[in-house]
């Protein structure tokens, strides 16, 4: 058995190699900054711009040896991009204008003279809310939390194809792999791009549902005629057996040939994109282990 002093000597030294690979990482990813926001985030963490920004403060992001963090010091924040820190920006000065908005009150007569300026027949108001829409025959319902749906504004991929290309080229090391402050970024940066893939893949899953739904009225009415047209038969004598799905579903490819093919065609070609996206969110969950792995052999 080793000694304490031993014990106390080793454990030293590894934490001495571990400050060396920090001052190794933090000489190789310093760059300069370019807005005077990212100069002040660098300046105070010692990182380098990574084009994202802080999901609480919406302040530049930064790459540090422990991790992406900001000025405000918010450290494993997911980080968003300008596009994304945009939206929240102006949802929440948005939010905040209707908050202060209900703390004025209103008086009767500025409610009288509201309701005299609107043109009767000016329709019906959208609503913040992503989850409500304008339905002839929609019951009334109870709206979700706010705070719920501010995330749901901000969870989806804006551009399924740019993420998907961002992605799979972020899986390749590259001919750095061997440098271990190369891998260090790598590995901090792979569970964002897990938390990013996943997101890729409930944005392309959303996708196809809302396609299916909004084509579900057209694959009705063509299912409608085809069972009307198989009945027919029934009636008349020229088909004895009961009508199976499978008999719709034939006679749909008969009468509507064309339109059942390419509604297939695509039907499958999503399902399976779709099922692609899936695999490589589990390729990036996976790839963050596989990273600690190659960080230990390289520091062994």
């Amino acid at each position: 058995m080793k000694s304490r002093s031993e014990a106390k000597k080793a454990k030293d030294k590894q934490k001495a190699e571990t400050e060396a690979d920090h001052a190794v990482e933090r000489e190789a990813i310093r760059e300069e900054a370019t807005t005077p926001a990212e100069k002040k985030a660098a300046a105070e963490t010692g990182g380098k711009p990574n084009g994202l920004f802080c999901e609480k403060c919406l302040e530049p992001q930064v790459d540090t040896p422990s991790g992406a963090t900001c000025a405000n010091r918010h450290g494993g924040a997911d980080g968003l991009t300008a596009k994304e820190a945009k939206a929240v920006r102006a949802q929440r000065e948005k939010n905040a204008a209707e908050d202060a908005a209900k703390e004025e009150p209103e008086t009767d007569d500025e409610e009288e003279e509201d309701d005299e300026d609107e043109p009767a027949a000016s329709g019906p108001r959208v609503p913040r809310n992503p989850f409500v829409w304008p339905n002839a025959n929609r019951g009334k319902e109870s709206a979700p939390r706010e705070d719920l749906v501010r995330v749901v504004e901000t969870v989806f991929v804006d551009d399924i194809h740019e993420e998907w290309k961002a992605l799979q080229k972020a899986l390749e090391l590259g001919d750095k792999r061997t440098e271990h402050a190369h891998v260090i970024r790598a590995l901090d940066k792979a569970a964002r791009n897990a938390d990013r893939a996943f997101r890729l893949y409930l944005t392309a899953k959303q996708a196809r549902e809302k396609w299916e739904a909004e084509n579900e009225p057209v694959w009705a009415a063509m299912w409608s005629e085809a069972t009307k047209s198989l009945q027919s038969e029934k009636e008349s004598g020229q088909r004895a057996k009961q009508i199976t799905d499978a008999d719709v579903k034939a006679r749909v490819a008969t009468l509507y040939p064309d339109q059942y093919r390419d509604q297939e065609d695509r039907r499958r070609a999503i399902e399976f994109t779709v099922k692609s996206l899936e695999r490589l969110a589990d390729i990036w969950f996976k790839k963050i282990s596989n990273l600690e792995t190659h960080v230990a052999k390289l520091r062994g």
